[in-house]
C-alpha cells in the first residue's frame, strides 16, 4: 500500500459561547486535559505511523491553528496548512486536499472531535487488507459487534443527518487516491455530492470499501457539559506522571499527571486529574476528572469534574465546585469583610448556581 498521510479538518467556524468562555476562537483550540483538541488529533495520527499531516483551514482558523500546531515538530510530525473556504463535508475536503494527497492514501480526521478508543489498530488493518476506503461508524449500544457490508452502510450514513436509531459515521476515515479523485470529479461536475456518492463511483469501478465499528466518537456541540465529557474521556486514559514533582506536602490518590513546576501544599489530588505548569494548590482538594491549567492558583478550594483554564484564581469559594468551566485569568473568591454580600461580574448567557 502507498504511504499514509493525514488530513486534519480544522476549518470549522468559531465555537460560539463556549469558545468565548475558553478564550479561544476556533473549536479545535478548545482545551481538553490541558491541551487543545488539535493536539489530541495530531497525536492520534502520529500513533498510526503517520509522519506528514495537512491541516485544512479556513481564513478564520489559519492563524490560531498555526500558533497551536506550528510545523508539527512538537508532535513528531511534519505539518503543513491547506487554506480553503469550501463548504463543510468530506467531498469538498478531499477535493481541496487532492494536490497534497497525490497518489498516497490519507487518514481524514475531524479536528472538532475525539475518537474514544485507539485509532492505530484500524490503521494497521487498513494497511494490511488494502481497501480503497475504510469507513469508521459508531456502534449503537444495542449492536453486538461485527461490520456492515460497504454498500449497506453507505445507504445509511452518507453525509446527511440521521435519526438517532440509525448508524452514523465517526470522524475518522481512511481513503486511497481513487476516492480522492472521485470526490474531485464529482465536485467539479457541480451540485453537492456526498461521500456516499464518491464511494459509489469507486464501487462501480471495481473498488473495495470496508466498514468497521468503533465504540464512540465525541464531537463538540458548543456546550460546557460536552467539553467536560471530552475531558473525562481523555483523563480516563491518563497515565500517572509525577517525575520530579514535590508531593511531600500533598496526598495523591489514583492517576495524576502533575507538572514538575506545580506547587502543592496541604492538598489532595484524587485522579484521574491533570495539574499544569506553575499551578499552585494550597489547602485544596482536586477531585476526579479535573484539569487545572498552567499558572492557576487554588486556595481553600474543592473542585471536581471541572476545567480551570490558565491563569485563573479560585480562593475560598465556600463550597465545592463541580461540572464547571473557569475561563482564563478569571477570579473566583469570597470577601470576608462585613457586611457580607455576593459580588458577581457575569457575562452574556453565563450560568451561575449558588447553594
Amino acid at each position: 500500500m502507498s504511504e499514509l498521510v493525514g488530513l486534519l479538518l480544522a476549518g470549522s467556524a468559531p465555537g460560539g459561547e463556549l469558545s468565548e468562555i475558553a478564550g479561544r476562537s476556533a473549536v479545535q483550540a478548545l482545551p481538553v486535559a490541558n491541551r487543545p483538541l488539535i493536539a489530541h488529533a495530531l497525536e492520534a495520527m502520529r500513533d498510526c505511523g503517520i509522519r506528514e499531516v495537512g491541516v485544512l483551514v479556513s481564513p478564520d482558523t489559519l492563524g490560531e491553528m498555526e500558533a497551536l500546531a506550528g510545523d508539527g515538530s512538537e508532535h513528531g510530525l511534519q505539518v503543513g496548512y491547506i487554506p480553503d473556504s469550501a463548504r463543510p463535508g468530506l467531498v469538498p475536503a478531499l477535493a481541496a486536499a487532492a494536490s497534497f494527497v497525490g497518489e498516497r492514501s490519507v487518514l481524514v480526521y475531524r479536528g472538532d472531535g475525539l475518537l474514544t478508543g485507539p485509532l492505530a489498530p484500524a490503521a494497521e488493518e487498513f494497511r494490511r487488507i488494502g481497501p480503497d476506503a475504510m469507513l469508521l461508524a459508531v456502534r449503537p449500544p444495542r449492536h453486538a459487534g461485527g461490520a456492515l457490508a460497504g454498500r449497506r452502510l453507505l445507504h445509511l450514513v452518507g453525509d446527511r443527518t440521521l435519526p438517532r436509531s440509525e448508524h452514523v459515521l465517526a470522524g475518522a476515515h481512511f481513503f486511497t487516491a481513487p476516492v480522492v479523485e472521485a470526490a474531485t470529479r464529482l465536485l467539479a461536475a457541480g451540485g453537492r455530492p456526498t461521500i456516499a456518492e464518491a464511494l459509489g463511483v469507486v464501487l462501480d469501478e471495481g473498488g473495495d470499501i470496508e466498514t468497521r465499528w468503533v465504540d464512540g466518537w465525541w464531537h463538540c456541540d458548543g456546550t460546557v457539559d460536552r467539553l467536560l465529557e471530552a475531558n473525562r474521556i481523555v483523563l480516563d486514559a491518563l497515565e500517572t506522571s509525577l517525575d520530579d514533582v514535590d508531593v511531600s506536602a500533598a496526598h495523591i490518590e489514583g492517576r495524576a499527571s502533575i507538572h514538575p513546576t506545580a506547587v502543592l501544599e496541604r492538598s489532595t489530588v484524587r485522579g484521574p486529574a491533570a495539574i499544569g505548569a506553575g499551578a499552585v494548590l494550597l489547602d485544596t482538594f482536586v477531585g476526579p476528572y479535573t484539569s487545572i491549567g498552567d499558572n492557576v492558583r487554588l486556595e481553600g478550594a474543592e473542585i471536581q469534574h471541572s476545567i480551570v483554564l490558565p491563569g485563573a484564581t479560585i480562593r475560598h469559594p465556600g463550597g465545592r465546585l463541580e461540572s464547571s468551566l473557569v475561563g482564563p485569568e478569571a477570579t473566583i473568591g469570597r470577601d470576608f469583610a462585613l457586611p457580607a454580600a455576593l459580588r458577581l461580574r457575569v457575562g452574556r448567557r453565563a450560568d451561575v448556581s449558588l447553594s
